[in-house]
């Protein structure tokens, strides 16, 4: 609490100091429905962003900062404020220098953002990783027209993943309790976390090499038993090793049900399903990871690739794509952009399951009328052809300082139980009208 406090206190010294630069406002009324749920729910929201840059005379120094808040009238969870960016940077020749909350986007693919790693994901904001929270962070770089670009980072606090509440979405049946949050490093939060990346342009060809070691943007989430529930291993804390736990007194179980000292196998399921609990814990992580985007005419060639350990695990992941692009299509005057993508994780856990063997198609278009509208469309479909999710994005200007964007996802063979399997009553529609100042 005290590095966010005093993270606020800087943003607003930052944002004051950069007052004569005219600061950008941004209010956004949000609407959301799901009908797939138990009961259809649908709800709104009220989000406020503040930005604004300051330059000396100079031009050597530059303040720049961010804020953002949103008030959620159905899940408290969502209901939050976040500094997105507050830092100081200094710019010389070939040289830069930056301290403070920043953001920082790695990547060149559409499906998943793969190697970006230094921002924590804000996932109560949407389902997908778009939105980040600022990271506290040193950066130093060297950079030339020959030699590429060279970015050094510090990362001194870690930021932890957010989850909706129990009335947001997604809808997760095993409520995840943050307050029991833990850390594979002994500092926790307070982990040195280093990372180096190298960017280079070739002709059409721009490629970025990444490090990172510390402390995993993304958690584990192994599911547990509350503590005192009633269960061996739980008076002292949460039971998160449930191997085995199903086996015991399997040998009398019978007998003692039938007698009525012990309860039947539905009453036992529902009471065990009850005292479940998610603990995010984030483990140690290296990670190396290359990205690259070759443009050749109206083609361009994607690639994100990396190499992992974390748990005493080595795993790997890459998304290769093409995208191609068609400019005033059939006299229309729109341009299309039609994208197909290959994703591989042989990581074994939760939150990867969505990317381990996926294939992903697109379609972009750019209207080119005078309310900038656009629309893109997607499918990530399991290579097995298990479960789908189908997404399409669109937005437009209806008037000078406005825009209106629609997402409809939609989420189709589902494997799993009302456990795991939660994921295919989430088909939702979401509106939103922004007003810029």
């Amino acid at each position: 609490m005290r590095v966010v406090a005093t993270g606020w206190l800087i943003a607003a010294s930052l944002l004051s100091w950069a007052a004569a630069a005219e600061p950008a406002l941004r209010v956004e009324a949000e609407f959301r429905h799901y009908p797939q749920l138990p009961e259809p729910r649908e709800g709104g929201s009220l989000a406020l962003g503040l930005a604004s840059t300051w330059q000396d005379d100079s031009g050597d120094w530059q303040a720049v900062g961010e804020l953002f808040g949103r008030w959620d009238g159905n899940d408290a969870a969502r209901t939050h404020a976040d500094i997105r960016e507050a830092y100081l940077q200094w710019l010389g020749e070939g040289r830069e220098a930056s301290i403070g909350l920043r953001q920082q986007v790695w990547g060149v693919v559409e499906s998943r953002h793969l190697v970006d790693i230094l921002n924590q994901t804000d996932f109560v904001e949407d389902l997908e990783s778009e939105h980040k929270l600022g990271q506290p962070l040193l950066q130093l770089a060297l950079e030339s027209e020959d030699r590429g670009r060279l970015d050094a980072f510090l990362l001194p606090y870690f930021r932890e993943r957010t989850f909706p509440g129990p009335r947001g979405q997604p809808r997760v049946p095993i409520p995840i309790d943050e307050s029991l949050t833990r850390y594979e490093s002994p500092r926790g939060r307070r982990h040195l976390d280093t990372a180096l990346r190298y960017q280079h342009r070739w002709g059409g060809l721009d490629w970025g090499l990444s490090w990172f070691s510390g402390t995993a943007r993304e958690p584990t989430l192994p599911i547990c038993l509350r503590q005192g529930s009633g269960f061996e291993g739980t008076e002292d804390g949460p039971r998160c090793d449930l191997v085995g736990l199903d086996q015991q007194g399997t040998a009398l179980t019978p007998l003692l049900q039938q007698l009525g000292l012990a309860p039947s196998d539905e009453q036992a399921r529902a009471e065990v399903i009850r005292n479940l609990l998610v603990i995010p814990v984030y483990p140690q992580l290296e990670q190396l990871s290359l990205d690259a985007l070759w443009a050749l005419d109206r083609w361009a060639l994607k690639l994100e690739a990396l190499q992992r350990r974390r748990e005493g695990e080595r795993s790997t992941a890459w998304v290769a794509g093409v995208e191609y692009f068609i400019g005033n299509a059939l006299g229309s005057g729109w341009n299309l952009g039609l994208v197909g993508e290959r994703l591989r994780d042989d990581r074994d856990d939760l939150l990867s399951t969505r990317f381990d063997d996926e294939w992903f198609a697109g379609l972009r278009v750019g209207f080119n009328d005078r309310r900038s509208s656009s629309l893109l469309l997607g499918l990530l479909a399991d290579a097995r052809g298990r479960d789908r999710v189908l997404q399409l994005e669109a937005q437009t200007r209806p008037a000078p300082g406005f825009r209106l964007s629609m997402t409809l996802r939609s989420f189709d063979r589902v494997p799993g139980d009302e456990l795991t399997g939660f994921l295919r009553n989430e088909d939702g529609l979401q509106l939103r009208l922004e007003r810029f100042f």
